[in-house]
């Protein structure tokens, strides 16, 4: 899928690290507590799984004030690493809402996909120290 503008081009690279080995490099980097956030984020798809089908990503992770749309779109990969266009966007439902998407490069993204039939799929329940 060719991609135009958006708003973040995110470039993921993804390692395999014992959690014993993970707690050592940590304790390496800062000796100090790290600030801990939890970030559950809802995925969704339809049955058929024709996002996945596009290598596009939808979901929506609770925030502060309502909720955030997200919508990943593959890129061409550099190397070994996992190359995404990203898309955010505010909505105040926890389902997805393609009423919030102002972005043409995005309604690109998921074109012919009816959001009435989009599914929650899994759940990632993400806790990150930084």
């Amino acid at each position: 899928m060719k991609i135009g503008k958006f708003s973040v081009k995110e470039i993921e690279q993804k390692l395999i690290v014992s959690k014993q080995d993970l707690e050592k490099v940590f304790n390496a980097l800062s000796p100090q507590d790290f600030k801990r956030k939890h970030y559950p984020r809802a995925y969704f798809d339809t049955l058929d799984m024709k996002l996945n089908d596009r290598k596009v990503a939808l979901r929506i992770q609770k925030m502060a004030k309502g909720f955030q749309q997200t919508i990943k779109a593959a890129m061409d990969n550099e190397g070994d690493s996992l190359v995404r266009a990203e898309w955010d966007f505010a909505t105040n439902q926890p389902t997805p809402d393609k009423t919030v998407i102002d972005d043409a490069e995005t309604l690109k993204a998921v074109e012919g996909i009816n959001f009435d039939q989009l599914v929650h799929i899994f759940t990632s329940d993400v806790k990150r120290r930084y």
